[in-house]
């Protein structure tokens, strides 16, 4: 038998220099400079919109946990991993609101702090609503992206983090976490970085123009559409100047520069004119040619567009124009919902690959017992298409008594599941009720009447 080489050899490639990955090229978007941009990036109001978008999509996602089999200790384990995620000192969406600060900054690291579940007591690391003596989750708390610094092997493996905040109390200096207690998400693996890829960077080139764009604008309007021209007799610019007449063109260069619309808007000049009718002292404004096609607005919302489109996200501005067919707003969410699916499944693969396993060691579970937590869908069905397919369904003689396809219908709709059909019970009927009856009629009359369409058709 041969024997295996179980060492590794190589390393990833990661750019990195002690504990900071070196990957962005740009050196302002680098370091602690690209947290800075990031706070800045959030609050604008697309970039904000989007982001909101995608937080509100996944805190409402609901999940249940998996048992490993339908035997009764699986079933129990899966109940005890389902508590543990609502024994927490934070709520789930709360916890699910920190996880996608990834989107910002590329990653988010939460630790994993355990408690010892002994019922309600007065010390955080016993209190809990269960007193079975399990270990279970205290909570799962952010480690903010501009506190901490990674911790490499020689190979680029992540082994951990060492923080230092300085607005904890006490301070925080030079606190080692092994990857044991933390969770990483990301949205990127690419060289097994572990600041994954911002969402925010590929829109920042977008952004960037947008809100110079904005800020020209806003002068460009304040300033009266166009650039203050002020004429005054050459002897104020010329070598010869007086010291009067330095004052008056320094002045008349500070009215110039203030020139906008505001409440105290207002320009005096004297009215005294040369022989020859010309007044000596003059103010208009420079504007350009409005046939040349600069169209600043056009330009800011096409920047917003690219933003919205780096995510996928340009849903946000449908309805905004006039532009656009119900076809495409149809194809543009479901690209949205694709990508936010993907999102919430990589989410799910952390948390069963890393959250429940290490929760799993920690209880002494055998791994064929370990339960998986599952994230429902993002997207919502739409209800009228949904019953017309159930229609058809019916019609093609399909009965719809599973339980499960009972209650997916039910979530669908918003709409209570009692009890027993929680329990995956339901009553054994040999005859269709009248509602499946009625919808399988309607199906066979739309059959119907699609056949002597197509007869029609082919007699003409």
């Amino acid at each position: 038998m041969a024997i295996a080489d179980m060492r590794e050899l190589g390393s990833s490639g990661l750019r990195k220099q002690g504990g900071v990955v070196y990957e962005e090229y740009l050196t302002e978007l680098s370091g602690s400079r690209w947290f800075k941009v990031v706070r800045e990036m959030q609050d604008h109001p697309i970039v904000g919109a989007m982001l909101y978008l995608l937080e509100m999509q996944i805190r409402q996602v609901t999940w249940t946990v998996k048992p490993a089999d339908e035997s009764k200790t699986a079933r129990k384990w899966a109940t005890f991993t389902n508590d543990c995620f609502h024994d927490m000192s934070f709520t789930w969406a709360d916890t699910m609101s920190e996880v996608v600060s990834m989107f910002s900054y590329g990653h988010a690291v939460l630790e994993l702090v355990y408690k010892l579940r002994g019922g309600e007591t007065s010390k955080p690391e016993t209190d809990s609503r269960y007193d079975d003596g399990l270990i279970g989750w205290r909570k799962w708390t952010i480690r903010a992206q501009d506190t901490f610094e990674w911790q490499f092997d020689a190979h680029g493996g992540v082994q951990g983090i060492v923080q230092s905040d300085p607005y904890a109390t006490p301070s925080i200096q030079n606190v080692p976490i092994p990857i044991e207690k933390l969770l990483l998400f990301r949205t990127s693996s690419t060289r097994n970085n572990p600041n994954g890829r911002s969402f925010l960077r590929t829109a920042y080139r977008s952004y960037y123009f947008a809100k110079h764009l904005a800020n020209v604008q806003a002068i460009f309007y304040e300033r009266l559409n166009g650039v203050p021209h002020g004429k005054v007799p050459s002897q104020l610019l010329s070598a010869t100047a007086t010291t009067a007449q330095k004052a008056i063109l320094t002045n008349m260069q500070e009215i110039l520069a203030n020139l906008r619309i505001d409440e105290q808007a207002a320009l005096i000049t004297p009215s005294d004119r040369d022989e020859h009718g010309n007044p000596y002292y003059e103010v208009t404004l420079l504007r350009a040619d409005a046939s040349a096609g600069y169209d600043i607005e056009a330009t800011i919302i096409r920047n917003h567009q690219e933003i919205l489109m780096s995510l996928l996200a340009d849903v946000i501005m449908l309805g905004h124009d006039s532009t656009g067919s119900n076809a495409l707003s149809v194809t543009k969410m479901d690209m949205f919902w694709t990508g936010v699916n993907a999102l919430v499944a990589g989410i799910a693969d952390v948390i069963n690959g890393h959250a429940i396993r290490k929760l799993m060691k920690l209880n002494k579970v055998p791994v064929r017992l370990w339960p998986t937590a599952v994230p429902g869908s993002v997207e919502r069905v739409d209800l009228d298409q949904l019953g017309q397919y159930l229609v058809r369904m019916a019609g093609s003689g399909i009965v719809l008594d599973d339980p499960d396809l009972q209650k997916y219908l039910l979530r669908q709709a918003n709409m209570p599941i009692s009890a027993a059909l929680e329990a995956g019970k339901v009553s054994q009927r040999t005859q269709p009720t009248q509602a499946e009856s009625s919808m399988a009629d309607a199906g066979r009359s739309s059959r119907e009447a699609t056949k002597q369409q197509n007869t029609q058709g082919e007699g003409n």
